[in-house]
């Protein structure tokens, strides 16, 4: 697995030949802990394909939403049931209903409406 940094965002790939490794185990952090390591204070765009964990993240504590203007997400319900009902849960819960949904590819794109800068952002 690799992972990258540039100005102010973080990222994370597989390789081919990361792959081809059968069980490979993988350190995994919470929102809460990737947001304080990097200092972030909020996040502006927050882009989510992660081949059904979605339901996981979800379905745990999602105060971190809370600093997040706009995400876009893939969904993978066909790996995971659940992973879309959990995510417009939250999404309830944490944008207070005040959201937007379009969709662009197999990618949803959720901006918060809630008088927050977000409201200016313009998702091509």
């Amino acid at each position: 697995m690799g992972q990258g940094k540039e100005k102010n965002a973080i990222y994370a790939y597989a390789s081919a030949a990361d792959k081809a490794d059968a069980g490979v185990e993988v350190q995994g952090v919470t929102m809460d802990e990737l947001m304080r390591i990097h200092q972030f204070q909020k996040i502006d765009v927050l882009k989510i394909d992660i081949e059904g964990a979605e339901k996981e993240l979800f379905e745990h504590d999602c105060s971190w939403l809370s600093d997040v203007q706009a995400i876009g997400i893939e969904f993978h319900d066909q790996r995971i049931k659940g992973c879309t009902t959990a995510f417009f849960k939250a999404m309830s819960n944490h944008f207070h209903g005040m959201f937007t949904l379009s969709q662009w590819g197999e990618t949803f794109i959720v901006k918060r409406l809630d008088g927050s800068a977000c409201e200016r952002l313009t998702l091509l």
